[in-house]
């Protein structure tokens, strides 16, 4: 349950970046609203953002970083492929470990012997182990957005066994996806827009989040641009912005506007009813 929010402006390659930081509990019984920082960086370059069961995203990020010191990778020269192929080594690494201890172990098996030996337990019992395999999902939901290797902007998710699926412009996960992706697109966001009007949406599009459950109020904002710089927006910057927005959406209709509804209300007449209706429904 959280909200992150990454977009970017194609002017001068700035990316900004949001999320809440509350943790909840999944029937939201119990929460915490400044609980956790759910944004980190990934080299000098890219943001990592999560959402979703956060309790395996340590390991997650630890296979990561095992993945780079195995393939000799910088971390600070990452280009967006060795990034996806990298946390796709990491999900996928951190399921088997989670699946082996979970589904099989219980039974007495392995991923080395589970194929010869879960046979044996009989059809029934082999067939839910395979389909709890297929079905094991750690849960976590990832939000990059980050420059790679020739300095070209990138925003991708990843989630389930690792896939990742690319964006442009803007996107959002969590809980609050809708509510920050629907302000998004009625403001007509691109990527022609400058850093200001950028980072301006990207606020408000958190603030409108809020309304989703799960969604914390207190909001973290990061700031990253292609040539390596980095940031987190001041609170007071960012509350500034949100009580302009709260502002305009707490605008009162205009009085002319209403007359003008009226009109269109009261133009409003019952229908006639047809021959249909007349005859008692016969034709």
């Amino acid at each position: 349950m959280t909200v992150c929010i990454a977009g970017r402006t194609a002017i001068d390659g700035t990316i900004v970046c949001a999320t809440d930081m509350m943790i909840s509990m999944s029937d939201l019984s119990m929460s915490a609203d400044s609980a956790t920082l759910k944004i980190g960086y990934v080299g000098k370059k890219w943001a990592m953002m999560a959402a979703g069961d956060l309790s395996c995203y340590a390991d997650v990020k630890r296979h990561l970083l095992e993945y780079f010191q195995k393939h000799n990778t910088s971390i600070d020269k990452l280009s967006r492929p060795e990034l996806s192929d990298a946390l796709k080594y990491a999900f996928e690494k951190e399921i088997r470990i989670r699946a082996e201890a979970e589904i099989l172990s219980p039974y007495g098996l392995t991923f080395d012997n589970y194929r010869d030996e879960g046979p044996k337990l009989g059809s029934d019992t082999f067939s839910r182990i395979l389909f709890a395999l297929q079905e094991k999902d750690l849960g976590l939901n990832l939000l990059l957005a980050g420059f790679g290797e020739k300095g070209n902007g990138h925003i991708f998710t990843v989630e389930k066994r690792g896939l990742s699926q690319h964006f442009d412009g803007a996107w959002a996960i969590g809980s609050g996806d809708l509510g920050a992706l629907g302000y998004l697109f009625s403001s007509q966001l691109s990527v022609m827009d400058s850093a200001e009007e950028l980072f301006y949406h990207v606020c408000c599009a958190k603030f409108a989040a809020e309304t989703s459950p799960g969604v914390g109020k207190r909001t973290v904002i990061a700031v990253l641009k292609k040539d390596g710089s980095r940031k987190f927006a001041d609170e007071e910057a960012i509350e500034d912005i949100r009580k302009e927005w709260e502002r305009r959406r707490k605008s009162k209709i205009s009085d002319a506007r209403l007359v003008k509804i009226k009109k269109t209300l009261d133009a409003i007449k019952p229908d006639q009813p047809s021959d249909v209706q007349k005859s008692g429904g016969q034709p």
